[in-house]
């Protein structure tokens, strides 16, 4: 899992890179969160969490469609968590980068 934070103003983001089965990925945006209070006193006091997803890009595997069809990633969304129009343009930036990025041969 590969993990990349944002700050907005006082809070902060979380996108999650998720490498599932045949060939699909997964992307989450979460606001993040500090780490359990056992961690305190440790070197991972400060450390940042992906929190609950709200928003989520699924790139399917080839298997998943028909051989006509073009491939494309699918948005799923919480409909009750408000996000900052800035940090969905981070997001979706983000992930088209990463999507564009293993596509090239």
């Amino acid at each position: 899992m590969a993990l990349e934070f944002w700050e907005d103003d006082e809070d902060r983001y979380c996108l999650s890179e998720i490498s599932l089965h045949d060939g699909e990925r997964s992307f989450e945006l979460s606001r993040a969160r500090h780490g359990p209070a056992a961690w305190a006193g440790t070197p991972y006091a400060d450390d940042l969490l992906p929190g609950q997803a709200v928003v989520t890009v699924v790139q399917h595997g080839p298997d998943h469609y028909e051989p006509d069809e073009t491939p494309a990633p699918m948005l799923y969304c919480d409909s009750e968590t408000w996000i900052p129009m800035a940090v969905m343009q981070w997001f979706t930036e983000r992930v088209a980068a990463r999507l564009a990025e293993a596509a090239k041969p």
